[in-house]
């Protein structure tokens, strides 16, 4: 549910963030949780039910897409991370990289 997706989000960006600041090698972009959004969109667009392009069924859509809005606004929701805005930041700088792909 929310609660352990916040968690998750909140844990690993802080763990992500110290591995980084430690200089220890091997520290992959993919480390940070704003990569479980590639992971998600991969799901949703071989699931059988995704809505057709030409779909005007706006609570189908929103159903669908339901998993992907929830963890973006869990990845970027300053509260999940006790307000450090530099772990929102750094999400927000993973999901463009993230998007500027697809």
């Amino acid at each position: 549910s929310f609660k352990y997706m916040a968690e998750f989000i909140k844990d690993y960006s802080i763990e992500a963030r110290a591995r980084r600041n430690s200089a220890v090698q091997g520290v992959s972009n993919t480390d940070y949780p704003a990569y479980v959004v590639v992971f998600l969109i991969h799901i949703l667009a071989h699931d059988r039910g995704f809505p057709p392009e030409d779909c005007k069924d706006e609570g189908i859509i929103a159903q669908f897409f339901c998993p992907l809005f929830s963890l973006l606004q869990t990845l970027l929701n300053p509260s999940i991370v006790d307000g450090d805005m530099g772990l929102v930041n750094d999400a927000v700088l993973y999901l463009l990289t993230i998007f500027s792909c697809y």
